[in-house]
């Protein structure tokens, strides 16, 4: 039976201390094998074999058979090769290595080992040799391709080469099929003599039928089943070889070599943009480090579920393009993980389970978010045909109505899967018109409503979790670690993270929104570039900032919209006065973009723009208490000693060296004789502005913003040299 404890972890072992720990643990019962499974292991061949890969693979080959023990009966070990992982065309030039795998490969059929080609793409040149030393049991699939060992037409396999094929390949092919692969000017002729079917070199002179003519050939599967080179089943994925060889789940295996560098990354809390960019920055940092083993600690739970599939996409993505140097991923599932925690764990390559722990049960995240139903069904149930986890079992863990049955297959053995209602309906109908193609159906989830929830030992003889043990450290030995030897990522805190923690905070983010809005109207009303435009800049920074650790790209979309409504409330005060619609909109706006960053995500559901609402109303009170707080600095700031300092006079009131200017000296001309006093607008009063007394032009500042020119204005206030008017 495929379980942990035939498990390869062909890294940093410690062979007599982790058999020690996996006997007590099997003892306690906290590892138990699947039922109707046989022991295995599914190894992806590096596509091409390098010296290094081959290397990793035979290690791990050696480890897992140790690891099994010695098998009873009729019994083999049983080990599926997958020459293209991912689908990509296996082409090796390097005979030497692939000679090398071949030879071991034989060498392990006699120590009780069943080893099992699978070719589901292209497998040609020197890559075809150890394909050869795991005949008989050659699967393909249908688009599966055998062969083309020489594809220059200038080249020729040497005599040596030659030999090695043919010793790899006796007593398991004709060997007349074999040399067709690499000797592109052989015929094969096909003889029927009394001792059977035979193929032979046309060369030899005997009498047959020519099945195979003079040019570079490789097999594909119809040719491959007729000449009885591979099974006459075609299977199309991994997981349907090891089902058909009766191996239960295939874990996506990877083979990180003698040293490992491990790390610890743990996902706590509510699964948001904030816990994906954490995540993607501490798994960017391990890799840097050179990292081939990360454990990840699952106390995550709800929150967005994009973000979830997110998270998912990066582990995923960890081993594309790094053939050479792959990073084994491991899941341990606690108690304090729920929901969308789901997705993580799926993505990695092995699932470990706290025992009270469970996967699954979405009942109360999609009632919280009714409109995430759909695409949280699809992309789980597309996340867990990609790892070789049952699709419909996985679906029903989001989907209530869902109905999965338990079969085992009519014919050629393998280990029980998991169907659809519909599905079995139809093979039911299939009676009495052709063979039905399951058996023994046992409902594990029936359509009452409430989504699947497997708990540790359930999930585990499922085939989702390989063990349930209490501890990470538990894990480190099941993977032949120790605790010594794993980075804990979660000690490594960030000043950046605490400061963004800090400025994110409900509270902070209003007091924030409050002073940056209170120096933004007081730029406004006093002229000049002047302390508080660079108050209000750095408050408005530092939010967006905070905030777009949390949200990712929907930051971005807030901060054009703050941008946008800033706008169009410059345009009502300054350039259209009392249009009305430009500084409704422009307040709307920067209300609704604060709202957003604080949120999270763009509203999908009625409840969601509810929640938006709710996330918006602190922000309007930020924005009256910022009228207040602007108002009252305003008036009175000006006559605070010392704290009047803080604010830059206008250009034309400075001298050029910062001096006071003649206006503002001891001779400055006494201004309070046009106290009550009706001028004209010479300019526009942005606040500030000239207006006309008579024959003399005085500077004034405008209460309530713009006045245009030519309008009527009556001085109201004279501080100094400060005058105020409005409008009459």
């Amino acid at each position: 039976m495929l379980t942990a404890i035939t498990s390869v972890a062909p890294y940093a072992r410690r062979a007599g201390k982790l058999a020690a720990v996996l006997l007590v643990l099997a003892a306690s019962g906290i590892v138990r094998g699947q039922e109707e499974t046989d022991p295995g292991r599914v190894l992806a061949v590096a596509a091409p074999i390098t010296p290094d890969a081959a290397a990793r693979l035979r290690e791990a080959i050696t480890d897992a058979i140790k690891r099994a023990g010695p098998q009873r009966g009729d019994r083999f070990f049983k080990i599926i090769l997958d020459f293209n992982p991912d689908g990509r065309a296996n082409r090796s030039r390097d005979f030497g290595t692939c000679y090398d795998l071949a030879k071991f490969l034989r060498e392990k059929q006699g120590e009780g080992v069943r080893t099992i080609a699978y070719v589901h793409s292209e497998v040609t040149n020197h890559s075809v040799l150890p394909v050869l030393a795991c005949a008989p049991q050659i699967v393909f699939s249908r688009s599966g391709e055998l062969g083309e060992v020489i594809r220059d037409p200038s080249e020729t396999l040497g005599p040596v080469e030659r030999t090695a094929y043919e010793e790899i390949a006796r007593d398991r092919f004709p060997l007349a099929l074999v040399r067709k692969m690499y000797d592109r000017d052989l015929v094969v002729v096909r003889t029927n003599d009394p001792d059977g079917v035979h193929y032979r070199d046309a060369r030899e002179n005997k009498p047959g039928e020519p099945v195979l003519l003079a040019g570079t050939f490789r097999y594909k599967f119809d040719q491959a089943i007729d000449f009885g080179i591979c099974e006459r089943v075609p299977r199309e994925t991994v997981a349907d070889v090891a089902a058909a060889y009766k191996l239960g789940r295939v874990e996506n295996e990877t083979q990180p070599g003698k040293t490992a560098v491990a790390w610890l990354l743990t996902l706590d809390g509510p699964v948001d943009g904030g816990l994906r960019e954490r995540f993607q920055r501490k798994v960017s940092k391990a890799i840097s480090d050179k990292a081939n083993v990360l454990f990840f600690v699952l106390r995550c739970h709800g929150g967005d579920s994009g973000a979830a599939a997110d998270i998912a996409e990066i582990i995923e993505k960890l081993n594309k393009d790094r053939a050479d140097n792959p990073i084994r991923t491991i899941a341990y599932v606690t108690d304090q993980a729920s929901d969308t925690a789901l997705f993580a764990a799926l993505a990695c390559d092995r699932i470990v389970m706290h025992p009270k722990a469970s996967l699954g049960g979405f009942d109360k995240f999609i009632e919280a978010n009714p409109g995430h139903a759909d695409i949280v069904r699809k992309n789980l149930e597309e996340l867990a045909a990609r790892h070789s986890y049952p699709p419909q079992l996985v679906l029903a863990l989001a989907d209530g109505n869902a109905r999965v049955y338990r079969v085992l297959p009519v014919r050629g053995g393998g280990s029980a899967q998991f169907i659809s209602k519909a599905d079995l309906d139809e093979d039911v109908a299939r009676a009495g018109k052709a063979e039905r193609q399951w058996k023994d159906a046992r409902e594990v989830k029936t359509g009452d409503g409430k989504c699947l929830n497997l708990d540790a030992e359930t999930a585990r003889s499922y085939g989702l979790s390989v063990a349930s043990v209490d501890d990470i450290g538990d894990v480190y030995q099941l993977e032949g670690l120790e605790a010594s030897q794993v980075h804990d990522a979660t000690r490594d805190r960030d000043w950046l993270e605490d400061l963004a923690d800090f400025l994110r905070d409900p509270w902070t983010s209003v007091v924030l929104v409050m002073v940056g809005i209170t120096c933004l109207i007081l730029e406004l009303k006093m002229p000049g570039v002047s302390l508080p435009g660079i108050i209000a800049a750095v408050c408005f920074v530092l939010f967006f900032w905070s905030h777009s650790q949390l949200n990712g790209q929907i930051t971005w979309l807030a901060l054009l919209l703050f941008v946008l409504g800033l706008l169009l409330i410059g345009l009502e005060v300054f350039v259209m006065p009392g249009v009305g619609v430009l500084g409704i909109s422009g307040t709307v706006l920067v209300l609704g973009s604060l709202g957003l960053v604080a949120y999270g995500h763009w509203p999908h559901s009625n409840e969601e723009w509810i929640g938006l609402g709710k996330s918006i109303g602190p922000f309007g009170i930020s924005v009256l208490g910022a009228l207040v707080a602007a108002f009252l600095l305003a008036r009175f700031l000006p006559n605070i000693p010392f704290a009047n300092r803080l604010l830059l006079k206008p250009a034309d009131e400075a001298g050029e060296f910062g001096e006071d200017s003649p206006a503002t000296s001891s001779s400055s001309p006494d201004f309070s004789g046009l106290l009550g006093a009706v001028g004209v607008a010479a300019t526009p009063l942005r606040p500030a502005g000239k207006v006309q007394f008579g024959d003399d032009f005085v500077d004034v500042v405008a209460e309530g913003g713009y006045v245009p020119p030519g309008t009527r204005v009556q001085v109201i206030e004279i501080e100094g040299n400060r005058i105020v008017v409005k409008e009459v």
